[in-house]
Formats: C-alpha cells, structure tokens, sequence
C-alpha cells in the first residue's frame, strides 16, 4: 500500500531534511519523500545516524553493477533539533569503484558500495533514479551497513500510483557482504 502524500506534504517533509532546493523539475517530491520516510524516518528522529547518512540522484544505466550511474550526491549534517541539511560531498574514500570500476571517474562519494568505505555507522544510502517527475516506474537503490564488512544494497523499481509511490518486487541488481 503507498504512503498517501501530497506534493505540498512532500515538499514540507523534505524541508527537514534540506532537499527542496535540491530537486530539480525532473525529481518527484513524493518518491523522495516516500522513500525517506520508509528508509530513515523523520529528520527530527534523535535516532537517526546523520553522520551515516549518503543520498544521490543517478541516470538509468543497465551497464554499472547497481545499474545506476550518479550525476550528484550529497552527505548530511544536524542543523538545530528538527532538521539536518545536505552538504557538499567530497569523500576521498570513495569505494564505488572496487563494486564497480565503471564509476571510478563519477562522483568522489560512495554511495553503493558501503562496508569498506570505512564511515560512521550504520550507513544508509539511497540513490533516487532521474528523471522521476511523470515516470510511471523508477529504480531507486537503498543500502545500509551495520559496521566493519557487513550490509546489504539494492536497486529496486518503485512503481507511481494515483495517490502516491509503492516499492514494486522487481529488483535490478543487488549486493551482500
């Protein structure tokens, strides 16, 4: 059943989180949210692992492992109680391209492979697919390590439906470790 949600309920929601001005006309405000809602909560979760986390937006490309080829990425940091912001991403321990040599020139952030990029833990990514505004189905890669050498990630479909987003079965590429 998708989480019913509003574009202005989406668009509110990812004020927390400082991503409204990093959508572009191509992103739909209500598969981010969604997906943030599901994978991390609310920003103003005293829980929520901010120094963990790893967002991005990445074209469809069936030729990179997770079958996604990120165009920009972002990491976060606490900004007052309720909210945190995204920050410029320069990680010089990018991993990406051990899972997958095709990305060793694309963004200095890991954001797929995560159990040797030796960051705060638990790390939790998602990578939207774009374009998504007026998509009828977007692949949209989570993944999360628990610490040292161990997590798990996947590309999945998300499916639109009238009044809101759903995670479809369909999986496209994955990893364990």
């Amino acid at each position: 059943m998708p989480i019913k949600i509003t574009d202005s309920e989406a668009q509110a929601f990812l004020q927390g989180y400082g991503l409204s001005d990093r959508l572009s006309a191509e992103d739909d405000p209500r598969l981010w949210a969604t997906v943030i809602m599901e994978q991390w909560g609310t920003a103003d979760s005293p829980r929520l692992p901010v120094g963990g986390l790893r967002m991005g937006v990445a074209a469809h490309d069936p030729t990179t492992g997770m079958r996604l080829r990120p165009i920009a990425g972002w990491r976060f940091r606490r900004d007052g109680a309720a909210s945190v912001r995204p920050h410029a991403a320069a990680d010089p321990r990018n991993a990406d391209p051990l899972c997958d040599p095709k990305l060793a020139p694309g963004l200095d952030l890991t954001l797929f492979y995560l159990p040797f990029a030796g960051v705060e833990y638990p790390y939790l990514s998602i990578v939207f697919g774009r374009p998504s505004s007026g998509m009828m189905a977007v692949p949209v890669f989570t993944g999360s390590a628990g610490n040292g050498r161990t997590g798990l990630g996947q590309t999945k479909l998300w499916h639109a439906q009238p009044d809101g987003w759903l995670e479809g079965d369909t999986i496209l590429a994955h990893w364990i470790s």
